[in-house]
């Protein structure tokens, strides 16, 4: 195996090296965890009721709108809830109401017609810890309640 750190400049070695010495906070850490198994069980739970890969993140992606939206159609406009939840980017926290419903419609843009999931990733890295767990239960619910789904 090769060693490629041995072909980068001293300095670059020594500015990588001096990030293992600062490791994040728990409640980062925390947080990153929580959003990699929330998105993983979702994603896992839609791609078995589903199989259609486009299908399945479509359907997921969907649900966690109406469930940011306070399962109310996003054609009515967004809920404070949802607004909130989208400004907490540092970009966003000075943005007027319909800034940040445009930079909802731009995600939703973006990913209309593609497998890079942004429609579903972004909402759920948007959410603290304890929302995860409100978006999980709320979803086994609605597939519960709706076997078709």
């Amino acid at each position: 195996m090769k060693n490629y750190i041995a072909l980068l400049p001293n300095e670059l070695v020594s500015k990588i090296i001096s990030y293992t010495y600062s490791p994040q906070s728990k409640e980062l850490c925390q947080d990153v965890e929580s959003y990699k198994k929330t998105e993983t069980y979702l994603k896992n739970i839609y791609r078995e009721d589903f199989h259609d890969e486009e299908e399945a993140m479509g359907w997921l992606a969907n649900n966690i709108c109406r469930f940011l939206n306070d399962d109310i159609a996003t054609m009515y406009g967004y809920s404070p809830r949802f607004i909130n939840i989208f400004r907490r980017p540092i970009q966003n926290k000075i943005k007027s109401d319909i800034e940040i419903a445009s930079y909802i419609e731009t995600i939703t843009t973006i990913a209309d017609g593609t497998l890079t999931n942004v429609d579903v990733n972004i909402p759920i890295s948007l959410m603290k810890p304890c929302e995860r767990i409100e978006l999980i239960n709320w979803l086994d619910t609605l597939r519960w309640n709706n076997p078709q789904l």
